[in-house]
């Protein structure tokens, strides 16, 4: 609980598009072995994807779902085989956990609403470079809250 959380973002290099799932998850294996590898560390947390229902023009299609769903069992594996605990968090949970509200109030936007977990890891005395750093650094803050002893 007193290490800072580490965190790393993997950006595909095939495109989302595409229906090679394969190759598409040996990338991803690739990266989270050298990760683990690199950082050494005791604990793997991520953020649970997020479905979407499809709506005009946006939101979760098959092959998302079945990309993100995949990730996240390859994640799971690695982690069992290299005996790591893991955790998956919502990211409405870490939300809530920060106080910043599970959906987006009316009136805000988009940019907005991602901009609250800046914002409350920086009072927090994390340095976040985007939203996507400030939802990981939450995430690890919900589990070290999990694992503290009562």
């Amino acid at each position: 609980p007193d290490a800072l959380p580490q965190c790393g973002t993997w950006t595909a290099r095939d495109t989302w598009l595409s229906d090679q799932y394969g190759s598409y998850l040996a990338e991803f294996e690739e990266w989270l072995e050298g990760m683990i590898s690199t950082m050494r560390p005791d604990i793997l947390a991520f953020e649970s994807p997020i479905l979407l229902p499809r709506q005009k023009g946006r939101g979760t299609d098959e092959q998302q779902v079945r990309r993100l769903v995949s990730v996240v069992g390859e994640a799971e594996k690695i982690a069992y085989k290299r005996k790591i605990e893991c955790y998956e968090i919502h990211n409405q949970t870490s939300k809530s956990f920060m106080g910043i509200p599970g959906r987006r109030p009316e009136g805000m936007t988009q940019g907005q609403y991602k901009d609250l977990m800046v914002i409350e890891m920086a009072r927090r005395g994390f340095s976040c470079g985007d939203n996507h750093q400030a939802d990981a650094a939450a995430i690890a803050l919900v589990v070290f809250d999990m694992l503290e002893p009562s």
